[in-house]
């Protein structure tokens, strides 16, 4: 009896060691396919960090070329700028408008000979006059609202001979000849 017992005990410790030896094979398995699972899932967020940074260069790229383009464009605006200016046409430019101002100009009693005053005047692309204002000025009160009317009335401006030539605010000195 005690032999059975003895070959029991042995049966129930080999099942047990069986069982034990499953259950390590079971977990190995399982540690190896999570390992593979999370090697997997790394190699998918290595592929897609290598595709944003992929992205993100190709944007700094394009901004970059956009950013030089401009710039050239900036550039080409300000020679071409230059030229009409060295060319003569910003005093002829600044001719017209004084010429349209002097035409619509009433001159009122008051005026005398000499008179000297500066206008700064804002207009719109389209040369409507938007704002004037009188600066120095060596004539009196009905001078100045005088001439402040003929900007209004020479309202739109001439256009410039160069469109490169446009500025929105234009400084003009108003100087009668008498």
């Amino acid at each position: 009896m005690q032999r059975r017992e003895a070959e029991a005990r042995q049966k129930e410790e080999a099942q047990k060691r069986a069982a034990a030896e499953a259950q390590r094979e079971a977990q190995a398995q399982k540690d190896r396919r999570a390992a593979a699972e999370k090697a997997k899932a790394a190699e998918i967020e290595k592929r897609q960090k290598e595709a944003a940074d992929k992205r993100k260069a190709q944007e700094a790229a394009r901004a970059q070329a956009a950013r030089e383009a401009e710039l050239k464009q900036q550039l080409a605006e300000e020679q071409g700028r230059m030229q009409a200016e060295s060319a003569g046409l910003n005093n002829q430019y600044a001719a017209l408008i004084e010429q349209r101002v002097y035409r619509n100009w009433n001159r009122p009693a008051t005026a005398r000979p000499g008179i000297e005053c500066q206008i700064r005047v804002t207009q719109a692309p389209a040369g409507t006059v938007l704002s004037v204002e009188i600066g120095q000025c060596n004539g009196d009160a009905a001078v100045r609202q005088s001439i402040e009317a003929a900007v209004l009335r020479s309202s739109p401006l001439p256009p410039p001979p160069d469109a490169r030539l446009f500025q929105r605010n234009i400084l003009l000195i108003f100087k009668p000849q008498d």
